[in-house]
């Protein structure tokens, strides 16, 4: 078979595949089914019953219910925008009240992540990712960006959301 099995059934489900990612992907655009390679051997798929989990802050909850999990909301975003890139039909309203959030989220600090290890470290990665997926569609304001660079970089601890913020700060022109 082409996979190997489910990584992660939360809001976006992992498959582990036997085959190249791209290939899988590939397929799937033909079959109008909306993937992106995640890993060396994972794709990413999210079932279209998943849209019906944004609560009403634009964030989304992995399980239903009012109790969002706002991590996921970058990664949302840009698996919608990636599908819209590649030719699919992505709901507007569902896009826009996703990218607001984000903006509002951007503008605001975030939101806290009290109770984790890492806090400070999750709070900085979500509005890095935050900040390069609306550079994407370019509403992350420049001057939001440079702050965030300028007085939050060193709660980064992985390099991970200094190259999302710095792409961020590249697609809006820094």
């Amino acid at each position: 078979g082409i996979f190997e099995g489910v990584r992660g059934q939360g809001l976006m489900m992992g498959l582990k595949c036997r085959v190249a990612p791209a290939d899988v992907v590939k397929a799937g655009y033909g079959a109008h089914l909306l993937t992106v390679a995640a890993a060396d051997d994972t794709v990413r798929l999210l079932p279209p019953h998943k849209a019906s989990l944004q609560i009403r802050s634009g964030h989304f909850s992995m399980w239903g219910g009012d109790g969002g999990a706002p991590i996921l909301t970058p990664y949302i975003a840009e698996f919608l925008l990636r599908a819209r890139d590649a030719g699919f039909v992505v709901p507007e309203a569902l896009l826009q009240k996703t990218l607001e959030r984000l903006s509002e989220d951007l503008l605001t600090g975030g939101p806290p992540f009290y109770g984790y290890a890492q806090s400070a470290h999750l709070g900085f990665a979500y509005q890095a990712h935050a900040g390069y997926v609306l550079a994407r569609v370019n509403r992350a304001p420049l001057g939001t960006l440079r702050a965030l660079y300028d007085n939050e970089r060193a709660r980064a601890v992985t390099a991970l959301p200094l190259l999302q913020l710095g792409l961020a700060l590249v697609l809006q022109g820094d």
